[in-house]
């Protein structure tokens, strides 16, 4: 019996978390960020209407391959941050905002063990996403290199069935 507990207990702590959302400061745009078959995922919803369905996340470089056989190990708390700066040659020469950031991180398995592979810092405000990768070293893991090549990045953005664009004139320089 204790084996068997043992064994349910450790097979419980090596499944992946449920996707996890963080929203914009005014919570109208959300994004939840997931894991399935291995693949890391994110999605966008804006006023409850879908406008980035389920896309893959991820990266492969010459240290490893960070688009599959990954899981969701955790998420950080969501954290408030603000910035102003000055752009004065544009249009709006003082910029200020207020966005929710948090921290995605995976593991990947390298034979038997597992390791923390990469991270997903997301940072969405009341009308933009952006996020970033931020890939391990592999100190401990067969060397100590703090720095790699991105080969291929497998980031998509897969828009719902009907989705319209459309085309401006661009503007000419200095206006």
């Amino acid at each position: 019996m204790n084996k068997f507990l043992t064994a349910m207990i450790l097979a419980g702590a090596c499944t992946s978390m449920q996707a996890q959302e963080i929203a914009s400061p005014n919570g109208k745009l959300k994004v939840n960020v997931g894991c399935e078959n291995g693949v890391a995922n994110y999605s966008v919803v804006l006023d409850n209407d879908t406008v980035i369905c389920k896309s893959p996340l991820g990266v492969r470089t010459s240290i490893g391959d960070y688009t599959k056989g990954l899981t969701l190990s955790k998420m950080s708390d969501i954290k408030s941050v603000s910035e102003n700066y000055s752009l004065p040659q544009t249009k709006k020469a003082n910029i200020s905002y207020t966005a929710n950031e948090a921290t995605y991180s995976f593991q990947a398995k390298r034979g038997d063990n597992s390791f923390d592979a990469i991270d997903v810092v997301m940072h969405v405000d009341d009308n933009n996403v952006a996020f970033k990768y931020v890939v391990k070293p592999l100190k401990g893991r067969g060397g100590d290199r703090l720095a790699c090549l991105v080969e291929q990045e497998a980031t998509r953005y897969t828009f719902p069935e009907g989705t319209t664009t459309f085309i401006c004139p661009a503007m000419t320089p200095q206006t």
